[in-house]
């Protein structure tokens, strides 16, 4: 975290052209995330995410796209029992993991 705070004390002596360069290279760095998360995704595959209410879901990816992929997910509680009906997700691939965890038994 110490990291951070350094980012962040040097950005305040930064003049804006410097911090256009600054922001070129974070959106560059985001693209070079996603394109790696994508390409090693495909259908099929298990996956999980977590919505921003905190929300975990696991599915399957229906369909790749540029940087979103539509996921065929249902709501799963702590013990990972599922806890809703199956739904369509479009998520940015980014934010899948690739869900190794064993069902548990009866689900």
């Amino acid at each position: 975290m110490n990291h951070l705070k350094a980012i962040k004390k040097h950005l305040l002596s930064c003049t804006t052209s410097d911090i256009e360069e600054v922001i070129v290279a974070l959106k560059a760095a985001r693209n070079a995330l996603s394109a790696n998360a994508i390409r090693t995704l495909k259908g099929g595959d298990r996956v999980m995410f977590t919505t921003n209410t905190g929300s975990s879901y696991r599915g399957f990816v229906v369909k790749k796209g540029t940087k979103y992929c539509r996921v065929k997910a249902t709501l799963q509680d702590g013990a990972g029992y599922q806890r809703s009906a199956m739904s369509m997700w479009r998520v940015p691939a980014a934010d899948l993991t690739i869900d190794t965890t064993p069902h548990p038994a009866g689900a």
